[in-house]
């Protein structure tokens, strides 16, 4: 009998062939890539605890296999699949043949018998081989010599250039600057209508204040990346953005696109924030500690930066105070539309799921949400039709969802009208 987590499975596999965008990001990769590891579970949770705890897919492949078990749900299996992932990888990058050296272009000169050159597919003489020829070949025959004098040798050709090998990849330290919330929240709701974000970088590029045609161009990258994680400039976040320009929803949407973007973000908050919930702020000193204590090969200077990163995210997104020595902040009773946007994000296939995939989730105590209003706020959903079921019977504690988030996002939009 087939299951909700085998249609899904089936619907992961179709989306890579199908080279969705999201399909082919690291979340994506990992999550497919684990189906094949752990049956009948949901493995989306445990792809972005990879991440999150090793910053890329790379790093996650390639990490020891008693750290990679150490993450929730992983186990001997599934920590062997990805470790033998990297080594085939490297296996093959390391045996594939060096480029050939680029021939030499040969004179352009008139062909004997007027017979035309060969030439390639642009238009360019094919050059002499540059390999020397098999010791079984003929000698070439000898010039005649001109006033007695012996035939000049011909003029060696000219050394090919080899091509340098090319820079590994830089590792993601985790990391990060210029959040760039301010002009996310008054950007968003104005996005072009595109899935394109080589177009929405232009239009961002286009609208920032800064002097500078470079940091325009950088910081634009850096909006794109932060509100479209996937690499896709998806039509529900930009729907979403127009629908609720100026509100603590879209907010709390950004800060959350923010948080998959940059996996520290959410650490951080579980790290540091959650356990100091019972005072309500922590020094800004504490920031740099952890941050220090968990890079301690960063410089200071960026560090420093990205404690300002940090607090200007929780500032501008209205989650904390910023003050110049502290953080202050409190648990907050949800947004409804930014609490169904998120959940629908974290459960993308309708289908029935555990109610403590909510109420014990990591992403929802990222943002600092209210526990205790966690299971209001779906029953509220359910009330207003966006969510079919949540049921509290006995030992099943369950919710069913009836859009994925496009239809989510529809949904809501004809509730208040179009943006």
């Amino acid at each position: 009998m087939s299951t909700p987590t085998a249609g899904h499975r089936q619907r992961l596999r179709d989306r890579f062939c199908a080279g969705e965008g999201a399909a082919h990001s690291a979340e994506g990769l990992l999550e497919l890539l684990l189906t094949y590891a752990i049956p009948r579970k949901d493995v989306r949770p445990v792809a972005r605890a990879l991440l999150e705890r090793f910053g890329s897919l790379d790093l996650a492949l390639h990490a020891p296999a008693d750290a990679l078990e150490q993450v929730p749900g992983m186990g001997f299996g599934s920590a062997t699949l990805l470790r033998l992932v990297a080594q085939v990888t490297d296996t093959v990058a390391n045996a594939r043949p060096a480029l050939p050296a680029p021939t030499v272009p040969a004179a352009k000169a008139p062909a004997p018998n007027g017979t035309a050159p060969a030439r390639n597919g642009q238009g360019d003489l094919f050059a002499l081989d540059p390999k020397p020829a098999p010791a079984v070949s003929a000698p070439a025959k000898e010039a005649p010599a001109r006033n007695g004098h012996p035939p000049e040798p011909p003029a060696p050709l000219p050394r090919a250039r080899q091509p340098k090998a090319p820079a590994p990849p830089r590792a993601r330290t985790g990391l990060f600057n210029h959040v760039l919330m301010e002009d996310t929240l008054r950007l968003a709701p104005t996005l072009p209508d595109t899935t394109s974000l080589d177009e929405v970088r232009a239009f961002l590029r286009a609208r920032l204040s800064h002097n500078s045609a470079g940091t325009r161009q950088r910081y634009a990258a850096y909006i794109a990346r932060r509100m479209f994680p996937a690499g896709v400039a998806d039509a529900p976040f930009r729907h979403f953005a127009a629908r609720f320009a100026d509100t603590q929803a879209l907010r709390d949407v950004c800060f959350y696109r923010l948080l998959r973007a940059e996996p520290l973000m959410a650490q951080f908050v579980a790290d540091v924030l959650w356990p100091a919930t019972g005072r309500g702020q922590v020094p800004r000193a504490s920031v740099r500690e952890y941050l220090k204590a968990r890079f301690p090969a960063a410089k200071d200077k960026t560090v420093a930066t990205t404690d300002r990163a940090i607090a200007e995210a929780l500032g501008s997104a209205q989650i904390a105070q910023v003050e110049r020595g502290r953080l202050t902040f409190s648990l907050r009773v949800p947004s409804i539309e930014a609490f169904a946007f998120v959940l629908h994000s974290e459960l993308p296939e309708p289908g029935i799921y555990d109610l403590s995939k909510v109420e014990e989730g990591a992403t929802f105590r990222a943002l600092l949400w209210r526990p205790d209003r966690l299971l209001p706020a779906l029953y509220e959903l359910r009330n207003r039709g966006l969510l079919s079921k949540v049921s509290e019977i006995d030992s099943v504690r369950q919710l069913s969802t009836r859009h994925d988030l496009a239809g989510l996002v529809r949904a809501l939009l004809d509730e208040g009208g179009p943006p």
